[in-house]
């Protein structure tokens, strides 16, 4: 009979678990109650400073935008004018506006000096002032257009009164140059020339400002229709003028070819108005030529009949002479 076996029993062995925070046997990373006081009060701080920095943006923009809204303000009253002070705007002025813009642009830059610096008893830091001076020269900037236009367009009102006066002056001179005229003689009519070229020329300066008229090289080839005009050099050369420019032209120099010859006509210098019209006709309208021509004929008509009526109140006169004649010898 074989021997028992009897089994032994071995000791229960207790594993030891790894320790919280022990990867392969490496020390816990324990942080102590001091350190983690001082990471609080370091994220704390990086708050406040966060927070102050907000409060400084904010109050930048603020001051920024309080700046620009000064010079848009002061911008628009000096434009516009102001109804409540009475103060007329220099959008609004007349006459030439180049002085009165230079003085606006004086204005503008001592207010822009004003604002984008600090008032008496603060400062600004330098993110500030960078900002109030950005701000103020991109509202500047954008302000730009509304003043170039304005400008423009009273630049332009301007000049063009000044050649419509210059035109009405020489229509004027128109009168005053036939009364040089001698008719039937062509060497007379100088003075009625020379009023009719400083129109078109006047008219034609005003045509180089806008674009619609040019000066023409006197080397091209086929320039087509030019009108001889002085250049800026002073030399005489040529323009091309556009259809408008030619309407006005025509439209001014008949309106002062009318008027002169309608003076002739009831100056009763008949002789002279139809040797001045048949000189000038062609540069009349239709219209107006034929009137001229009805006028003449109705104030030959009027000058045979007082002609008639002066040679009836003369026979008269004789007769009743020869009357008192003829009592007196009896």
């Amino acid at each position: 009979m074989p021997p028992i076996e009897i089994p032994q029993i071995k000791e229960n062995t207790v594993q030891t678990p790894n320790s919280i925070g022990r990867i392969e046997n490496k020390p816990i990373d324990v942080v102590g109650p001091g350190e983690a006081q001082q990471h609080a009060l370091q994220g704390l701080g990086q708050d406040v400073i966060k927070y102050r920095n907000e409060i400084r943006n904010q109050q930048a923009d603020t001051t920024a935008t309080e700046a620009a809204n000064k010079v848009v303000r002061a911008y628009y009253q000096k434009m516009n004018g102001n109804p409540e002070t009475g103060e007329v705007g220099l959008a609004n002025q007349k006459g030439d506006p180049v002085s009165t813009y230079k003085n606006f642009d004086g204005e503008m830059d001592k207010i822009v000096q004003g604002v984008t610096t600090a008032p008496d008893g603060q400062s600004w830091d330098t993110e500030t002032q960078n900002l109030v001076s950005r701000r103020v020269n991109r509202q500047m900037q954008e302000l730009q257009l509304n003043y170039l236009t304005t400008y423009g367009n009273q630049k332009r009102k301007y000049d063009d009164s000044v050649t419509d006066s210059s035109v009405d002056l020489n229509k004027q001179g128109l009168l005053d140059a036939t009364s040089t005229i001698k008719a039937d003689d062509p060497s007379t009519l100088g003075g009625v020339n020379a009023k009719i070229e400083s129109i078109q020329n006047a008219r034609i300066a005003q045509g180089l400002r806008y674009g619609t008229a040019r000066y023409v090289d006197p080397n091209a080839e086929n320039p087509g229709e030019t009108i001889p005009f002085e250049n800026p050099d002073g030399t005489m050369g040529r323009v091309a003028v556009g259809d408008s420019v030619k309407l006005q032209i025509k439209k001014d120099i008949a309106d002062g070819l009318y008027g002169a010859a309608r003076n002739l006509i009831d100056s009763n210098a008949l002789d002279k108005a139809k040797f001045f019209q048949s000189s000038y006709s062609d540069m009349m309208d239709p219209e107006r030529r034929q009137k001229i021509a009805n006028d003449l004929d109705g104030a030959n008509s009027d000058d045979t009949a007082y002609r008639l009526a002066d040679q009836m109140r003369e026979c008269q006169a004789r007769k009743s002479k020869r009357l008192s004649m003829v009592k007196i010898l009896k």
